[in-house]
């Protein structure tokens, strides 16, 4: 195959079949940023992951508040806080290690750092280096550019408790197999969570179908409470955990 190009058409032969198109103007492709960066993180490409995969996917979709279809970074002298949020669920996760000299606070496209989750190696470290109105993020020998969401992102500092009630460790798969099958006969997608040392019990009960599954804990001496869950959030929030065994916490019958 030859390829011959005069800035305005590009020409393609192979054998005897010949193609022409128009070209575009090179000049008017975005280009890399080339300047000394604000800015510079570095990860392992395993922690990438597991940040990206623990937050991203609690992010909003609607176009009504821009910022919240992002993930925050805020780094201090304590480390760094990724935190993403639709404003009915919240994600967190806390990184010791702060590799700048001030404090910073960034705000990146979800949809971004899952496209970088997906395609980077994770046997490479990962370096998100900040410009003036983008943020490239770099693995291996491949670049990787967003631009950095406006608008102050919201204080949910407060919003996870510092004390809980109760802590009752459990299965990962379990509990994911039990909503999951109770999700296949419900239309409202909320199940029903009651508490106590025999287990979690899980049920729907609505018009069209009803029914329960009880789930296993490994603890001991719960107080007996229920929580009604929506069952899409409840598996996402779940599954972006790599552990199996995971704890649940809370304060009361709302969080």
């Amino acid at each position: 195959i030859t390829m011959k190009s005069d800035n305005v058409n590009v020409t393609i032969k192979k054998g005897r079949t010949k193609l022409a198109s128009t070209v575009m103007d090179t000049e008017q492709y975005p280009k890399m940023p080339n300047e000394k960066p604000a800015y510079q993180l570095r990860y392992t490409g395993e922690d990438w992951k597991e940040i990206v995969e623990a937050t991203a996917y609690a992010a909003a979709t609607s176009e009504s508040r821009p910022t919240l279809r992002g993930v925050h970074i805020q780094v201090t002298e304590e480390g760094q806080s990724f935190v993403c949020t639709d404003s009915k669920r919240l994600a967190r996760v806390k990184y010791p290690k702060a590799e700048v000299a001030e404090e910073l606070a960034i705000t990146l496209p979800a949809e971004s750092l899952r496209n970088t989750s997906a395609i980077f190696d994770n046997e490479k470290p990962v370096i998100v280096m900040g410009f003036r109105n983008r943020v490239a993020m770099m693995n291996s020998n491949m670049i990787y550019t967003a631009m950095a969401l406006e608008g102050n992102y919201p204080d949910t500092s407060r919003l996870i408790p510092e004390a809980y009630e109760q802590e009752i460790e459990i299965s990962k798969e379990e509990l994911d197999g039990a909503i999951k099958l109770l999700k296949t006969l419900s239309e409202k997608k909320i199940v029903k969570a009651a508490f106590s040392s025999e287990g979690i019990v899980l049920s729907i009960n609505e018009e069209v179908a009803n029914g329960e599954v009880v789930v296993n804990v490994n603890s001991e001496g719960i107080q007996e409470t229920t929580i009604g869950f929506d069952m899409d959030y409840l598996r996402e929030a779940i599954n972006s955990f790599e552990k199996d065994e995971l704890i649940l916490k809370h304060s009361g019958a709302v969080k």
